[in-house]
């Protein structure tokens, strides 16, 4: 690693740092601090119980999340313990329990999907060839205001999740399939925002020799079988598993028609309003223009994995109901990587331009750091100013498809 990308990991570092430790914590936060406590009290065999009471909602992501939360409320327990060791030398400031009582746990959520924040940058360092480029496009994402205030503010899980599916989309590269699928398989055992990608990396690996990511892909079936293992027994963790994600992780991520993305619905709805719950025939109607989008990208997948990518994450937040503001994250890094590939098509200046959009819309509900002027000014006129940033959104995504469709420089 040399010593640039180094500095610049640990100026990102630093500046997250001071962030964790001064910001509020969304309400979110208090999910996952809930989740871990609750995990070490109960026990995994009784956790997704539907009978269970919970402080706020009941867990509706996978175990590799819930592993992380429970880690991380251990993590707290010792420092806390150590903390008041400390507390008893006459010396040492009381007031510091004082903070950690009231905020150590909410950092220490927030901890590490800072630290994925940089192993996304790094990733794009690797895999951007041109060193000189590839270092300006690691310090874009790591000072990237939209990705701070997600992680290092907000504490939101999606760059944990992108990180999770970088590092398989970095082996894919260096073909080394085995780790690839690996890592792919701990992706949806993290989150499943990232299921969007299944039917592309499905078309990736069957062009693949089976023998080239056997053995990644039975160790990734026998670790997902030994983490299910403690929240199945004593039934079959296979068929735990399918009732997990059918009955707690799928079924429970609401039916919201918007969940204030700037996307089609918004424009649709005329309003955000996370209440508003989506009929069937918008239902419909958004699974049938994302799924003619997505076979348009099929149909030419022998372009760049990158684009391909780009386009499915951004028709996906977009197009389809129930989409959080968040859900526009996974372009962020892909786009820079598109840089590198495709300098005359994808911009810098279009990617902060979209970059500065997603960082409204993440402000944009939680009002967070509160700026009354500029609320009223973001909601003047029924939300003008947000709509016609939608608009823009979706002008640059037909921009890129029909680039997409048209330029046979796309292949690769």
């Amino acid at each position: 690693m040399s010593t640039s990308i180094k500095k610049l990991l640990f100026i990102g570092l630093i500046l997250r740092l001071v962030l964790i430790c001064t910001t509020n914590f969304h309400a979110d936060l208090y999910n996952h601090i809930d989740w871990g406590a609750k995990l070490f009290q109960v026990g995994p065999k009784n956790f997704y119980n539907p009978n269970m009471m919970w402080a706020h909602s009941q867990p509706n992501q996978p175990i590799l999340s819930m592993y992380l939360f429970a880690f991380v409320n251990y993590l707290k327990e010792f420092l806390m313990s150590f903390l008041w060791i400390l507390n008893k030398i006459p010396i040492f400031p009381s007031k510091i329990i004082w903070w950690a009582q009231l905020n150590l746990h909410a950092s220490l959520v927030k901890l590490p999907f800072v630290l994925a924040d940089l192993g996304i940058a790094y990733l794009i360092y690797k895999i951007v060839k041109n060193k000189k480029l590839a270092l300006l496009l690691s310090g874009l994402f790591i000072f990237n205001p939209a990705i701070i205030y997600n992680s290092a503010v907000w504490g939101q899980t999606d760059s944990m999740l992108n990180f999770i599916f970088l590092l398989s989309l970095y082996n894919l590269f260096q073909k080394k399939y085995n780790y690839s699928i690996f890592f792919l398989i701990l992706c949806f055992l993290f989150k499943m925002s990232l299921f969007i990608y299944l039917p592309l990396m499905f078309f990736v690996f069957i062009k693949i020799k089976p023998q080239e990511y056997f053995k990644g892909l039975i160790v990734g079936i026998v670790l997902t079988l030994i983490l299910a293992l403690p929240f199945s027994y004593p039934q079959n963790p296979l068929s735990w598993l399918y009732w997990l994600y059918t009955n707690r992780v799928l079924s429970n991520q609401g039916n919201m028609l918007n969940g204030n993305a700037f996307n089609l619905w918004f424009l649709v709805l005329n309003r955000i309003d996370i209440c508003y719950q989506a009929l069937l025939s918008q239902k419909v109607i958004s699974f049938i223009l994302f799924g003619l989008i997505y076979i348009l990208v099929l149909l030419k997948r022998k372009s760049n994995i990158v684009f391909s990518l780009f386009l499915i994450a951004f028709s996906a937040f977009l197009l389809l109901v129930n989409m959080h503001e968040r859900y526009l994250y996974p372009i962020l890094p892909v786009f820079l990587i598109l840089i590198s590939l495709y300098p005359k098509i994808f911009k810098i200046r279009d990617y902060l331009i979209i970059s500065f959009i997603h960082l409204i819309n993440l402000y944009n509900q939680w009002w967070y750091p509160r700026f009354p002027k500029f609320i009223v000014f973001l909601e003047a006129n029924n939300s003008l100013i947000l709509k016609l940033f939608t608009y823009i959104l979706f002008a640059y995504f037909l921009y890129y498809q029909i680039i997409y469709l048209k330029n046979e420089k796309t292949k690769t």
